[in-house]
């Protein structure tokens, strides 16, 4: 009798064998590279994860490990071989022979772009804001060296002044400080959404959503009516997750 046969007879009798080849089998490794290194890492892992894993900085402002993934600040893309377009780390699973880029030039530039449009629509008080020194943004835009004003942004903002139709221009909402434990300001908001998916994943009221659209949307609360007026609990958990002085 092989030795293989053996085993399978084995783990037919032992339950407990049986599932521990099933571990074994659901644990092989993937085989990837990240800017030319290979490593092995579990299946189901994410680009992002497996680059923080292996000390590979990639960019996030949307994405917070408590809560669920969502892709849409776009700054994690990385170029992957054989992919037509950037693909999302966050979102985007390793696969087997998978080759990423996480520092080609056509990244930091599409971050650098990315980040320039939304710097664009930031209002320039750091100074004076609470979240000063601890802001997300804040730190990629040091890290980034944005300084300059995005062209196209400020040529759509420049026109639509001009016929006062500002589709460009930041919400200027009311700083809302209607309750106890919760302060905003949307004009600081990055529209990152985590505020959304804390609402809705640690309380499960959704009282905060995106509202309108395209240069108009902004994260807002039922009928934009203020906290103190939905069922906010007041737990605080929106504020915990902000990467910016939005919600304190």
């Amino acid at each position: 009798m092989s030795m293989l046969s053996s085993v399978l007879n084995k783990a037919v009798v032992n339950p407990k064998l049986t599932r521990s080849l099933a571990t074994a089998a659901a644990e092989k490794m993937v085989n990837i590279s990240i800017n030319g290194r290979k490593f092995q890492v579990k299946p189901k892992t994410t680009v992002l994860e497996a680059a923080k894993a292996n000390g590979y900085y990639i960019p996030t402002l949307c994405y917070h490990p408590r809560l669920p993934v969502a892709g849409n600040c776009r700054l994690c893309l990385v170029d992957v071989k054989g992919s037509w377009k950037p693909l999302t780390a966050c979102t985007t699973e390793v696969w087997e022979g998978m080759e990423i880029e996480t520092d080609s030039p056509a990244v930091i530039e599409t971050v650098r772009s990315s980040l320039s449009m939304m710097r664009e629509e930031h209002p320039n008080d750091c100074m004076t804001c609470e979240s000063n020194g601890d802001c997300e943004f804040q730190d990629l835009i040091y890290r980034y060296q944005i300084d300059a004003k995005h062209p196209v942004r400020s040529l759509l903002k420049h026109k639509f002044k001009k016929t006062n139709h500002s589709i460009t221009e930041p919400c200027y909402s009311p700083f809302d400080n209607s309750t106890f434990s919760v302060a905003r300001d949307m004009n600081k908001c990055v529209k990152c959404g985590r505020c959304i998916r804390a609402c809705h994943h640690f309380q499960n009221i959704n009282i905060l959503g995106f509202i309108n659209r395209a240069g108009y949307e902004r994260v807002g609360t039922p009928m934009d009516r203020p906290m103190n007026f939905t069922k906010c609990v007041e737990c605080g958990q929106c504020s915990q997750v902000c990467p910016v002085g939005a919600i304190t």
